[in-house]
């Protein structure tokens, strides 16, 4: 599964006419509620540092979910495991860069810009059905006039690197985190989830 994530990310990058940076990530912990039943109780956090291999799932009772980062957005595929329908509440959704910034996210096909601080309606995802989607941090794109359109932009510095620094520019990104805040209503109580990425690898699609 990691091959395929990253071979798609780096397919798509590859596909660019000017060098890129491409950005590995992966799941490094989800904190999320102990007892989703309860409003503002207990966390729970799940951690995957130490795993041989990096991780892209995460399973609990009420949820599956599957992420695939790519340079501008964060994909992903959630399948309902709960008894009851699930809602994505997506107006409290936030991105929270390398730097603790944070910021509202659109979600796929939302991609005028005047909608950028409209309300966007709850998705429903029905027991056991499967749902996806992609995030687009609103700070991360720019206005392109003419047709209103917004174009997201890359997450992650796309700094001129050549071949010769990028082992030392991958070393200053080990310790560099990305957050997710991502609620989900569960029977009634929204439940927070936070999904944080770290960095396994950097590469550049240059050619030498």
């Amino acid at each position: 599964m990691k091959n395929v994530l990253v071979l798609l990310a780096a397919i798509i990058a590859l596909s660019s006419c000017k060098p890129v940076l491409i950005y590995d990530l992966s799941l490094s912990s989800v904190n999320r509620p102990e007892d989703v039943t309860k409003p503002f109780g207990d966390k729970k956090v799940v951690s995957f540092e130490g795993s041989d291999t990096p991780v892209y799932t995460y399973e609990d009772e009420n949820i599956y979910i599957t992420w695939l980062f790519l340079q501008k957005q964060l994909g992903f595929v959630i399948t309902n495991k709960s008894d009851n329908s699930i809602k994505l509440i997506w107006d409290n959704m936030k991105y929270v860069n390398y730097n603790g910034e944070s910021c509202g996210i659109i979600h796929k096909g939302v991609f005028m810009y005047e909608m950028r601080n409209v309300f966007q309606v709850p998705t429903v995802v029905p027991v056991g059905a499967t749902y996806e989607d992609a995030l687009f941090p609103v700070d991360f794109g720019h206005y392109t006039g003419g047709m209103n359109e917004w174009k997201p932009g890359s997450l992650f510095p796309q700094e001129n690197i050549y071949e010769k620094n990028i082992k030392s520019y991958k070393r200053a990104c080990e310790s560099l985190m990305v957050n997710v805040l991502f609620p989900i209503m569960i029977e009634g109580v929204e439940n927070e989830y936070v999904f944080q990425f770290k960095i396994n690898d950097v590469f550049s699609n240059r050619k030498k």
